[in-house]
Order: structure tokens, then C-alpha cells, then sequence
């Protein structure tokens, strides 16, 4: 478990089998950053699992922030790029992603925090 920032850690090269990231890359994360820092973490055939909120069309957030952090649900635009930067890092995701959105399990009703209805999605990838 660490707390810090996720494109530059004070880890040695090639440290990890696995690394998860758990509904962070929705916050001030730059791609390719976090794909370069991924990749030289993980050794040889390592795991990375990310969740992340994501959404359907795009849902606008812009000034809204959680846990003092812009806040982006993400998009299939936005995995489309987010799996291009970690693909030329050497991460390949390790099967096809499920586009259908058939229910936003984070919702008004239930306890979306700022009005907004949105899912969760996870993605493996291993290291060439």
C-alpha cells in the first residue's frame, strides 16, 4: 500500500510481480506517465490490475474534486488512450474490453457524490 505520486515512486527498477491501482488514475493521472512508471516497476511477465470510474458517454467534472483532486470519469475515448500509452510501454491488456454499460451501479439514488450516475471498470495488463 503506498500513498504518494503514482508517476514518479521512490521504488527500485523491476521491484513488482503485481501492482494495483484502486480508483486512482480518474484523479490527476497522466497516461503516460503512469504507463512509463508501471513498466519500469513490474518485472518481466508482472501483473497491473486499474480500476476507475467510468462512464458512457463522457460526463463533464470539470471542477468537481474528491479527495482534493480533479476528478475524471473516465471514458471509452479515455481507456482507448489510457490502454495505446500502457501498450507502448510494454503492458499488454490481457483480453478484449466489454464496452456494454448495461447498469451505472454508482448513481444519485445509491451514492454517487456529486449528482452523477457511473460505473466502475477493471483492467488487466502484463509486462512483455
Amino acid at each position: 500500500y503506498f500513498i504518494g505520486d503514482l508517476m514518479n515512486t521512490p521504488f527500485p527498477d523491476t521491484e513488482f510481480q503485481q501492482i494495483c491501482s484502486l480508483s486512482v488514475i480518474e484523479h490527476e493521472i497522466s497516461y503516460d506517465r503512469f504507463a512509463k512508471e508501471v513498466s519500469r516497476l513490474l518485472k518481466s511477465g508482472g501483473d497491473c490490475f486499474c480500476s476507475f470510474d467510468y462512464a458512457e458517454p463522457k460526463i463533464k467534472t470539470e471542477g468537481m474534486k474528491l479527495f482534493n483532486l480533479e476528478w475524471n470519469i473516465l471514458s471509452k475515448d479515455d481507456v482507448i488512450r489510457l490502454v495505446s500509452e500502457m501498450e507502448k510501454c510494454g503492458l499488454r491488456i490481457t483480453s478484449d474490453i466489454d464496452w456494454k454499460l448495461s447498469e451505472a451501479v454508482i448513481n444519485p439514488q445509491y451514492c454517487s457524490p456529486a449528482d452523477v450516475s457511473y460505473t466502475f471498470c477493471i483492467l488487466h495488463f502484463k509486462k512483455d
